[in-house]
């Protein structure tokens, strides 16, 4: 998997991230991951992004669940936001692939 991490400033509260993205050469399935500063991963539902045109994407904090298998918390906070390309491991799509990313909004 590829992917492209922001991380956050200490204190910042985040309860929605909005974002709209879109693919060139094949749609790509993506996921927002966060990490919560205290060794916990979270992801959201993945995503596909289409070639012929942007598609909105909004989580809320509650969305993101544990990577962990058992584990059930919820993130504590979130520190660090993750686009994670997933193309190359649940489909058979293979190659160069910019994924573009526009208008990312982080609310309370």
């Amino acid at each position: 998997t590829d992917e492209i991490a922001v991380g956050l400033a200490p204190g910042l509260v985040v309860g929605e991230v909005h974002l709209r993205l879109r693919a060139e050469a094949f749609p790509a399935v993506v996921r927002l991951v966060c990490t919560d500063g205290a060794g916990g991963r979270f992801a959201a539902q993945t995503v596909m992004a289409p070639t012929d045109g942007w598609v909105e994407v909004d989580v809320h904090a509650g969305d993101f669940h544990s990577v962990y298998v058992g584990d059930t918390a919820p993130p504590r906070r979130i520190r660090t936001l993750i686009l994670e390309d997933l193309t190359g491991v649940v489909t058979t799509d293979r190659g160069a692939n910019v994924i573009r990313v526009d208008d990312v909004t982080l609310r309370e």
